[in-house]
């Protein structure tokens, strides 16, 4: 991600979002802005520590290397300029696969109103980053040479637009699709920001310490902002970044033909054939290198998943139900269910599965107000809006079809997710109308919330399926095959 945000057009949240890691960092981050137990801040802040200090350093070291090739002439400004577009422009076709594939079923699913809406969206979020592009072509291009800052800080309008500048920079950092450094490209603050950072920190400490705090403004702006966005409009989210993907290649070229010097340098590489010509190849080989290896592996991920759940029959008008996933079951949890650790990549993997498949997928969640019935029996657990009820964070409640929210009332307890209170859940219903009729069941626990699902799934006439390997229980000697011989157990 270090190395992502240090390429204008090739954000670091788009690799997260490449490599299947983004819902899980950004619930991390956003659970230090949550009220926890001290303990459980401080073991979130330490497990994020190595990925912010790697991303920090990675950057740095991205930064040190651009600055020194752009320092070596014009060829290797555009050898750089090359680097960047080639990435920004290559991962356009994987970045669709891994964000828009298995959402493509869904958004046809919505009314015409809404995918008007939703294309707008896109289109809207793609001419807003090329007419960057459009106005940079008009008005003298881009240029990687550092220009307007001098040796002792000035508080300037230009100084200003370097601080606004950096803020925007950190807010675009974990938006997929934008890097900050494009940001600074585009307003052509580049070199200079990397300039004051990196060449001379001590002549303009003042500056500095400005830079890294709208920098870190901009960071915790776009981590509340993001958040909102994916928990109330996700699709609108998809289609801001997928539009933003698509036009920032187009942004840069246009920036790049708008400086007459570099395309005057660019015929001249070609028509000498010097050395900068093979670092040029090279830069393209590069990104194209990486962004192939990331389709490769989406791909391989894909056949793999499909190897591994091969053996599942009856998947046609079949649904998931992934059972109380939740941090207070999980390890060091108020009610951890022993070895529920085990379980987490194997549920990962059928939840991908049923993504591929584009069958409903179904979380249930125990979700108690803070004087709930059942803490008389059990340790408080699971208790609205608090960390112990949110999903564990290897799953993002987004591949969930429907979240069925049970134990809700104070004077009822509910194991089962057809029930909450005294009244039907609304999960009877979806399956009706999505005409499920098989139903795929894991999560915890196996000796009370799964058993008792699966028991009703039965009484409402559904086939159950329980998938033994996501699958752990307070009782470690209770046996699934004892709940009813009419359920399959593999």
């Amino acid at each position: 991600m270090g190395i992502s945000d240090g390429i204008p057009g090739y954000s670091g949240g788009t690799t997260l979002s490449l490599f299947n890691f983004y819902d899980v960092l950004m619930n991390k981050i956003k659970l230090l802005f949550k009220k926890n137990k001290s303990s459980i801040w401080f073991s979130n802040l330490f497990s994020l520590l190595p990925f912010f200090i790697a991303w920090i350093i990675f950057l740095i070291l991205f930064s040190l290397f651009s600055s020194f090739i752009s320092k070596q002439g014009t060829n290797y400004q555009i050898v750089l300029f090359i680097l960047f577009f080639s990435f920004s422009f290559f991962c356009i076709p994987i970045f669709i696969l891994k964000n828009i594939y298995f959402d493509w079923n869904k958004i046809k699913n919505n009314n015409i109103k809404k995918k008007l809406y939703l294309a707008v969206t896109t289109i809207v979020f793609f001419l807003i980053i090329v007419s960057i592009g459009i106005y940079l072509y008009f008005n003298g291009g881009i240029s990687l040479e550092k220009k307007h800052i001098g040796n002792k800080i000035q508080f300037n309008p230009y100084v200003l637009l370097i601080l606004f500048t950096c803020f925007l920079s950190g807010f675009c950092m974990f938006i997929p699709g934008i890097s900050g450094s494009l940001i600074l490209f585009l307003a052509q603050t580049y070199d200079d920001v990397y300039w004051v950072a990196l060449q001379n920190p001590l002549e303009n400490i003042g500056l500095l310490l400005l830079i890294v705090l709208f920098i870190i403004l901009g960071i915790v702006t776009s981590i509340f902002t993001i958040n909102l966005l994916i928990k109330k409009y996700y699709y609108f989210f998809k289609c801001i970044s997928l539009g933003l993907v698509c036009g920032s290649p187009i942004a840069m070229i246009l920036s790049f033909l708008g400086n007459n010097s570099y395309l005057i340098s660019l015929q001249s590489m070609f028509m000498q054939w010097n050395n900068s010509i093979i670092f040029f190849i090279l830069a393209i080989s590069l990104s194209i290198i990486i962004n192939a290896f990331l389709l490769f592996a989406f791909i391989f991920k894909n056949k793999r998943i499909k190897l591994k759940f091969m053996n599942l029959e009856y998947l046609k008008n079949s649904a998931l139900i992934v059972v109380d996933l939740q941090n207070d079951f999980y390890i060091n949890g108020s009610l951890e269910i022993k070895n529920s650790d085990e379980i987490v990549d194997y549920i990962s993997d059928v939840i991908y599965f049923f993504k591929i498949k584009n069958l409903k997928i179904i979380f249930s969640q125990d979700y108690h107000p803070s004087n709930h019935c059942s803490f008389s029996l059990w340790p408080k657990h699971c208790v609205k809006g608090e960390y112990g009820s949110e999903f564990v964070e290897i799953i993002s409640k987004q591949d969930a079809d429907i979240i069925i929210k049970k134990g809700t009332s104070i004077d009822v307890d509910n194991y089962s997710a057809f029930y909450d209170g005294n009244d039907e859940s609304k999960l009877n219903n979806f399956l009706k109308e999505n005409n499920i009729v098989n139903l795929y069941i894991l999560g915890l626990a196996g000796d009370y919330c799964v058993k008792q699902t699966a028991l009703d799934a039965l009484k409402f006439g559904y086939n159950v399926v329980l998938l033994s390997n996501g699958i752990r229980c307070v009782n470690n000697d209770f046996k699934l095959s004892s709940i009813s011989d009419k359920i399959r157990i593999v």
